[in-house]
């Protein structure tokens, strides 16, 4: 499986950088920073996802048979 892109590891460096704006913002509800977490790793999993799902569809499109295709096990851990 291929690495991370130049450009997706940027976004990944801008959403710490989210992060760490959201730190230092002033006031806010305690409910504020779960939430926050929770969405920046919903960004982060779909960013970090791109090379297996690239790996998945690249087997689909070259007509691979189902049973040679890489499922979501051998594509996230291999």
């Amino acid at each position: 499986m291929r690495d991370l892109t130049d450009a997706e590891q940027h976004v990944l460096d801008l959403l710490a950088e989210a992060w760490q704006g959201a730190l230092e913002l002033p006031g806010g509800h305690p409910a504020d920073s779960p939430e926050m977490v929770h969405h920046l790793h919903a960004a982060q999993n779909i960013i970090l996802a791109r090379p297996a799902v690239e790996q998945q569809n690249d087997a689909r499109d070259k007509g691979l048979p189902e049973s040679d295709q890489p499922n979501h096990r051998t594509a996230l851990f291999s």
